[in-house]
């Protein structure tokens, strides 16, 4: 009589197979979870800020052609921090509110000083230790603005770095012209914003779960490493190089440049995606 079934090493080698096949499989499995959950709240904490900040120019009745630069909160920035986040929070809903002095110890003392950010490296691999440059820009001034940095933590788990710009120190109207003769879309810049999507949760890289755009005065944010924000970087000057063609902000998926500055456009552009 036939007996059917499996015999212990059967079973346990299909066990071994099984385990190993695994294990190569749930670190990808797992980063893409993660990839796709970042880049969700990513998309989401983008529209906050521009509804947020369309709305302020709406509601002001502001006309002119320096919107955001004529808002209440722009105006009471220079001499009252936190009067500019209380304008902030008519519009957002912010859990807290920090000022950081300018410097890299202040970013790691948010972060924690083994705990990021961190700059990705072009084989995507993160440094042991808290990245000086980064750090700095996190809480660097704007122009001719005083002081240190604003960080907003969203109540939706997402932390904001706001470098806030004033009306000086703006470009030209001979280099607006050529930026909008290149069809770049930003003239002036109201602020540099940094998205670090979960707050101080790992993994603290740029590129990962850090993001960086520009603020521009009409409240809308662009990418770095998109066309408008290299445009205006170049000053209107030539072709822009962007995030897909090999320039210092980089970002396909064996080339990785400037630290991951560009992804940022990648991700928006792939319709926010992390696809490397």
């Amino acid at each position: 009589m036939k007996k059917y079934g499996f015999t212990l090493a059967e079973v346990l080698i299909a066990l071994g197979i099984i385990g190993v096949v695994a294990s190569l499989t749930a670190p990808t499995f797992v980063s893409n979870i993660r990839n796709t959950a970042n880049a969700s709240r990513l998309s989401a904490t983008v529209s906050t800020l521009e509804n947020a900040f369309t709305t302020m120019i709406a509601k002001e009745d502001v006309d002119t052609e320096d919107l955001l630069f004529d808002t209440e909160a722009w105006r009471e920035h220079s001499s009252d921090k936190k009067a500019f986040a209380g304008c902030l929070s008519d519009y957002l809903s912010i859990e807290s509110f920090r000022e950081l002095a300018n410097n890299s110890a202040a970013t790691k003392g948010y972060y924690g000083p083994n705990n990021g950010p961190y700059i990705l490296n072009t084989n995507g691999s993160k440094n042991s230790t808290v990245n000086e440059t980064l750090a700095r820009y996190l809480v660097q001034t704007g122009n001719n603005v005083p002081g240190g940095n604003h960080v907003l933590n969203l109540k939706n788990g997402a932390t904001v770095f706001l470098i806030v710009n004033n009306q000086d120190g703006q470009p030209s109207e001979e280099v607006q012209d050529k930026i909008r003769e290149q069809g770049g879309g930003i003239t002036s810049i109201a602020a540099d914003i940094w998205i670090d999507v979960n707050g101080t949760d790992a993994p603290n890289t740029l590129g990962r779960d850090i993001f960086a755009f520009y603020l521009a005065n009409n409240g809308k944010l662009y990418p770095l490493g998109g066309k408008d924000v290299q445009i205006y970087d170049n000053g209107g000057q030539g072709n822009p190089s962007l995030w897909n063609n090999g320039n210092g902000r980089g970002c396909t998926n064996n080339n990785i440049q400037g630290g991951g500055y560009g992804c940022t456009a990648r991700v928006v552009e792939e319709g926010y995606k992390i696809n490397y």
